[in-house]
């Protein structure tokens, strides 16, 4: 009885296959296809037929024997998803985890991500200029040999560190890391990373304490992209960093490259000059005393708390899906996890909705129950 109750169809995982089936995925075709050689391979299954496969089990929060058998108890939604004839739960496993990878599913996910921008554009939203980046536990197995124990959450856990457009609530960009790992050290990568996909500039990005390093801080405001943290109680403002400790700094230094004097150059001259000197602990210092001064004020505030975009958008995607914990061990692990369902969650909900002409509230998953 109890496994007939688990195969019975319900109103929720009809829609989610009828969904899967109005949900246009062909721009993934080619890049599907390069990860099998051999076109014979894709004769007897589709291969967006598959991907659209694995995000119905991302959503069913199934594991591979859960879903087929699912499936093979209720045809008419395996047809939705472009089924005659079910792949083992062994082929879907391997599709996943060997065929495309961790590798793959970041492809397939910045290859989305860029579709999307390109849909956009003809309505005037343009992503990547107001950024912010936050990381959230993965819980994993107790075997796991590349997860650590954090004593902050209280799990042994890994990082999925996420970039996200808070203007747009949108995710452009992730990466994976031990839990213990420094969140500061993703910053950058990412940016530069998702910069180069979408083809913009970050304005600005908004984070929490763990990524105002003075070194954050200076590497971010000497590309043009603000770094909005809130400093700590602890964070002093260093009047060493400010105007007229840099131009003590800056004429020590002037002399060797022949620079003009420190009063004849403006302050951004005077802090690209130190940063090219390798003082980016001194210029860091400078711009987030710029921060300490006004860390209280309502306009600041009001920016920084932008910054919850981010913890919103974990928690739809870990009430969605199974994101927030692993079933599997290993680092390798990692990466098709966050790839997998970071992808499904984007295509099931902006994608869908951009396809169906919603251009607002784009990673709300209301329209999504299983």
């Amino acid at each position: 009885m109890a496994e007939t109750e688990k195969k019975k169809p319900s109103i929720g995982t009809y829609l989610l296959a009828t969904l899967l089936s109005m949900l246009d995925l062909e721009f993934l075709r080619e890049h599907l296809k390069k990860f099998y050689a051999e076109e014979w391979r894709w004769k007897k299954f589709d291969c967006i037929s598959v991907l659209k496969l694995d995000i119905f089990r991302i959503f069913r929060q199934d594991d591979f024997t859960g879903v087929i058998r699912y499936l093979a108890a209720n045809p008419k939604e395996a047809a939705l998803l472009g089924f005659s004839e079910l792949p083992s739960e062994k082929t879907v496993w391997h599709w996943e985890k060997v065929r495309i990878g961790g590798n793959g599913w970041k492809h397939l996910f910045l290859v989305c991500v860029r579709k999307i921008r390109f849909l956009l554009v003809p309505i005037g939203i343009i992503l990547g200029k107001h950024l912010g980046q936050d990381s959230t536990p993965i819980a994993s197995t107790r075997e796991d040999p590349d997860a650590k124990f954090n004593p902050h959450y209280k799990l042994k856990m890994h990082k999925g560190h996420l970039l996200l457009d808070v203007e747009h609530n949108l995710p452009l960009n992730y990466d994976g890391s031990d839990g213990l790992a420094y969140d500061g050290d993703y910053l950058l990568p990412l940016i530069d990373e998702s910069e180069k996909n979408l083809e913009t500039v970050a304005e600005d990005c908004v984070a929490d304490g763990h990524y105002g390093s003075f070194e954050n801080h200076a590497h971010m405001h000497m590309r043009g992209c603000g770094l909005i943290v809130k400093p700590s109680d602890s964070d002093v403002y260093h009047p060493e960093a400010d105007e007229e400790g840099l131009k003590a700094e800056y004429q020590k230094l002037r002399g060797a490259d022949g620079w003009l004097p420190p009063n004849l150059i403006s302050l951004r001259q005077l802090l690209e000059f130190l940063y090219l000197h390798g003082k980016v602990e001194l210029v860091g210092m400078h711009f987030r005393n710029a921060l300490v001064k006004i860390k209280d004020a309502i306009d600041f505030l009001e920016h920084y708390h932008r910054r919850s975009v981010n913890e919103g958008f974990h928690g739809v995607v870990k009430d969605n899906t199974g994101f927030g914990k692993m079933r599997v061990s290993g680092s390798r692990n990692l990466d098709v996890h966050l790839g997998v369902h970071l992808l499904s969650v984007l295509a099931v909900g902006a994608l869908f909705k951009i396809q169906n002409g919603v251009t607002t509230e784009l990673m709300g998953l209301g329209h999504v129950i299983v």
